[in-house]
């Protein structure tokens, strides 16, 4: 009889990113489904077309990312599927009244700005926050399968113009203790400011919604667009254009019960996948 393994998290390339993906690098003649993006959910500069192909540059977080097994605390992660195109359950990093709004550096780590009435009031919600590259370059890591040691590679070896066959069994197998990758590292930090902010607007201060159990990763372009200020004037500033969901990472989540928490995760992208580190 077969078994199945529950793993503690789980995540999912998604479709949307693997067509965005394939074209920026081919340079075939690109389709955009703007009915399909995060702007046109939210009506948020739903038409706006990109000007370049759309990047990695954008993470949001969700709180329905698993179920309960059983009545004996036990739990697992819900299994994204590639045609998925946001989180589950969105929770927004920052909610402000409408007429109070972020000033304009703290707007600068926030994109996804989308009006919002909960409970007869008006809200400013921002759903992204913007990913920090480590580096801010991609790399090239050698990683030892014995000792889990990373060592990045400062360039590829030119003696490999000629290369030379390696050892293979008699099946034609090889082994190998030494996994290459080209990655790129980036930062992201979840406070419990910003959960707490959220579940006092949308939930009442209820501490049990604040178990953060999904991350999303979004494709998009930062563009100077004109803005409401929800007060009959307008402003200049920087939104997430034609942005889709990339990644999709679920898990038993992590508990935010006290505004001082600080979360950093290190998040690992290479050619195939992506991963948290």
């Amino acid at each position: 009889m077969g078994s199945s393994i529950s793993l503690p998290f789980q995540l999912t390339k998604t479709l949307a990113c693997a067509l965005y993906e394939m074209q920026a690098i081919s340079g075939v003649t690109p389709q955009y489904h703007v009915d399909t993006t995060i702007n046109a959910k939210y009506n948020n500069f739903p038409t706006t077309l990109p000007a370049s192909p759309p990047k990695i540059a954008y993470f949001g977080i969700g709180v329905n990312g698993f179920k309960n097994l059983n009545d004996q605390n036990l739990s697992a992660p819900y299994i994204p599927s590639a045609a998925d195109l946001d989180l589950y359950q969105p929770l927004p990093f920052q909610i402000v009244p409408i007429g109070s709004d972020l000033t304009v550096a703290q707007r600068a780590n926030y994109r996804m700005r989308v009006p919002i009435t909960v409970g007869g009031q008006s809200y400013w919600a921002y759903y992204f926050k913007v990913l920090n590259f480590i580096n801010n370059q991609v790399q090239i890591i050698q990683t030892n399968l014995t000792t889990g040691v990373e060592t990045a590679l400062s360039d590829f070896d030119p003696l490999n113009l000629t290369p030379t066959p390696g050892n293979t069994s008699a099946e034609g197998s090889t082994t190998s203790t030494i996994k290459t990758s080209v990655a790129l590292t980036a930062s992201l930090q979840i406070t419990g400011a910003e959960v707490i902010e959220a579940i006092n607007v949308l939930y009442g201060g209820n501490l049990l919604k604040s178990v953060i159990s999904e991350i999303g990763i979004y494709l998009g372009n930062d563009q100077e667009v004109s803005m409401s200020d929800g007060v009959g004037g307008t402003f200049t500033g920087t939104e997430a254009i034609f942005s889709s969901l990339a990644y999709h990472y679920t898990s038993l989540g992590t508990s935010f019960g006290t505004p001082e928490q600080i979360n950093n995760m290190g998040l690992r992208i290479n050619s195939a996948n992506a991963f948290l580190i």
